[in-house]
């Protein structure tokens, strides 16, 4: 009696097992077009009503599928494009800054020492003036 039913447990457990296995072992991916018209990979059993391509048995060759089958409209590369001429713009802005900041410091001071050389000019010349102006 123990015998047996150690054996139906088995044999139950062995079918269990071999039914899950065979789920999993089903499931592929899928590229998918959602009602906003975004594409996605999913992973799924079956092709769904809103599949574009599948299925796939790696995730990478359904991302690859995606790139094909779903490609960016023009507005989305004109802002990929203006985002990364942004980002050049800036980077090349930064290094003009960098590489004009010891020259801008040299004119700065420069001109501070000019500033300096015209002012006291300008105090000898009127303290020339004051000599020069009759007394009362």
């Amino acid at each position: 009696m123990k015998a047996r039913r150690l054996i139906g447990f088995l044999i139950a457990t062995f079918f269990v097992l071999t039914t899950v296995a065979a789920f999993a072992a089903v499931e592929s991916y899928f590229v998918i077009k959602d009602k906003n018209g975004v594409c996605k990979v999913l992973e799924a059993k079956d092709k769904t009503p809103t599949t574009i391509a599948g299925p796939f048995k790696t995730k990478e060759e359904a991302e690859k599928a995606k790139e094909k089958a779903c490609p960016q409209s023009t507005y989305e590369k004109l802002k990929n494009k203006a985002t990364e001429e942004f980002d050049k713009a800036k980077s090349e802005a930064e290094k003009l800054k960098e590489k004009a900041g010891p020259s801008i410091e040299k004119a700065k001071d420069a001109a501070e020492k000019l500033k300096g050389k015209a002012e006291e000019g300008i105090d000898k010349l009127k303290e020339k003036i004051k000599d020069e102006l009759p007394k009362k």
